[in-house]
């Protein structure tokens, strides 16, 4: 399926997801074999979750976010993440890929009203 970068604003972007596609949402953290001295590092848990056509995609500065029909939000990736503490990644943190095909860029107005704090 084509992806298509888009670039962040300040201000988010807002898209109604038009046909289901699966994404990769933040649920916890969990152990991991990875220590920095004596503290072990956490590694971020991910499932995946489908977004469902109705549903809604808020791309902020400060994250990614699912947003459900039911308001439930998901801090979300779009591609599944990979867990390397210690690799320093050059990656363009203005701009983000998204699944084209199946969204539709929206107004802010007409964004669900989300509650976007994290609950860990």
């Amino acid at each position: 399926m084509k992806t298509e970068k888009i670039k962040r604003e300040n201000g988010g972007r807002y898209f109604s997801v038009e046909e289901n596609f699966q994404v990769f949402a933040h649920v916890g953290f969990a152990d991991s074999n990875a220590s920095y001295g004596s503290a072990r590092i956490l590694r971020p848990v991910y499932r995946e979750v489908m977004a469902h056509a109705g549903d809604q995609i808020h791309i902020l500065p400060g994250g990614d976010f699912l947003v459900t029909e039911d308001c439930l939000v998901y801090s979300i990736k779009f591609e599944k993440p990979e867990f390397a503490p210690f690799e320093h990644r050059h990656v363009d943190l203005s701009c983000v890929s998204v699944p084209a095909w199946a969204l539709q860029e929206i107004a802010r107005g007409r964004r669900f009203s989300a509650n976007y704090v994290s609950k860990f």
